[in-house]
Order: C-alpha cells, then sequence, then structure tokens
C-alpha cells in the first residue's frame, strides 16, 4: 500500500475518531447536567429482548457467509 494511501487511511480513522468522541462528550455532559426524573417501568416483551440480543449475532454470520462459502465450498 502507498504511504500516500496510508496516511490517507489513518487521518480518515482518527478524524472519524475524534467526531466520535467529540459528539460522546457532548452527548454524556448533556445527560449529566439534565434533571433527574423518574425512571419510567415500561418493560418491553421477553420476544423483543430475544430479538435484539441476537440481532448482532445474525449480522456477524451474514457478513462471514460469503468468505465461509469461498473457504469450504470452493477449495
Amino acid at each position: 500500500m502507498p504511504i500516500d494511501t496510508l496516511l490517507l487511511v489513518i487521518f480518515t480513522l482518527l478524524t472519524l475518531v475524534v467526531i466520535l468522541v467529540a459528539v460522546l462528550y457532548t452527548l454524556i455532559m448533556h445527560h449529566i447536567r439534565t434533571p433527574i426524573t423518574q425512571a419510567n417501568v415500561a418493560r418491553q416483551h421477553w420476544l423483543a429482548d430475544v430479538t435484539w440480543a441476537c440481532m448482532p449475532w445474525l449480522i456477524v454470520i451474514l457478513l462471514m457467509y460469503p468468505a465461509l462459502k469461498k473457504i469450504f465450498i470452493h477449495s
């Protein structure tokens, strides 16, 4: 990889990190400074909890599928 491309990737990632840290810092400070209110007691259905817990695994498996298909079927 040429050095110019490497520097571009590094500066792009650093810029994204700085932006994300600034946004998170702003949101955390806003959250800390808001007055404390009574917590909501509403609860979601258990099926919604299970679905949201399985969603990251589904995404990872779907992203791995093409690579695994290429490794195991075409080898």
